[in-house]
C-alpha cells in the first residue's frame, strides 16, 4: 500500500521558487541586451541626423538654384512671345 504524501504551502513554495530560479537573470540580460540594442540604434539615428545635416544646406542651395533657373525660363518663355 502507497501513502500518498501531502503537499504543504512550504512545498508548494519551493516548487514554484525552484521554476523561477532562473527567471530573473533571464530578465536582467534582457534588460541589458536592450538598452545595449537602444544605445546602437540611438548612435545610428545620430549618424543619419549629422550626414542629413551636412547635406541641408548643400540641398537649400540646389533648391534657390532651381528657383532662380525657372524664373530665367519664365522670363525667356515671356521675351519669346512678344516677338
Amino acid at each position: 500500500m502507497k501513502f500518498k504524501k501531502e503537499i504543504t504551502i512550504d512545498d508548494l513554495a519551493i516548487i514554484i521558487n525552484k521554476g523561477f530560479e532562473g527567471n530573473q537573470k533571464d530578465i536582467s540580460d534582457l534588460k541589458t541586451d536592450f538598452n545595449e540594442f537602444k544605445y546602437d540604434i540611438n548612435e545610428k539615428l545620430d549618424s543619419i541626423e549629422n550626414i542629413l545635416m551636412d547635406y541641408k544646406p548643400r540641398i537649400e542651395n540646389t533648391e534657390d538654384q532651381i528657383k532662380e533657373l525657372q524664373f530665367k525660363y519664365d522670363q525667356l518663355l515671356g521675351m519669346k512671345k512678344r516677338v
